[in-house]
């Protein structure tokens, strides 16, 4: 029988710098917290101050600057651009999640998703594989290029036909 060995690293705390070497050039160091029981395997790479809840799981993964996982969070092949924050329960699995973007608990993300910018994924959603959602941008209605004008209204429309009525009545009577 052979036995695949995994390297895994539970670590308590996680710190950005060297550990207190004198001075640190005015730098404030930026801490990042993994909860003891949380699994971590496969390379990951941690941002700065990013905070990871107890019973979670992390797999071949990147958290930026200020990501949060709260507790019995999976993430695995997915990258988590900075402030993110992963509600208890979500499952993310081969999935990037942009900046400022949240996942409410319970959520399920599919491969090959895409959460935009500031975007919130709803506690208890399934979003299915390669789903992208963003959000709308914001388009300013202007009238003067659409085409179309608002302030017209149907009278116009039947005072033409009254018009061209009146231009034959007079066109008959020049005739006579």
């Amino acid at each position: 029988a052979s036995y695949v060995c995994e390297r895994h690293l539970v670590y308590r705390d996680v710190s950005g710098g060297g550990h207190g070497h004198g001075d640190n050039g005015g730098r404030e160091r930026k801490r990042s917290h993994v909860g003891r029981s949380t699994q971590l395997s496969g390379p990951l790479l941690l941002g700065p101050n990013a905070s990871i809840g107890e019973h979670c799981h992390l797999q071949r993964s990147v958290l930026g600057p200020n990501c949060t996982l709260m507790d019995n969070c999976h993430v695995v092949d997915s990258h988590l651009w900075g402030d993110v924050l992963v509600e208890e329960g979500a499952k993310l699995n081969g999935v990037i999640v942009c900046e400022g973007a949240i996942v409410r608990s319970g959520a399920v993300v599919d491969r090959g998703c895409v959460i935009g910018r500031g975007c919130v994924v709803g506690a208890g959603v399934h979003l299915k594989e390669f789903t992208r959602i963003t959000l709308a941008a914001e388009v300013e209605d202007d009238d003067e290029y659409s085409g179309f004008d608002d302030s017209s209204s149907d009278d116009s429309s039947s005072s033409g036909s009254d018009d061209s009525g009146t231009d034959e009545e007079e066109s008959s009577a020049d005739e006579s």
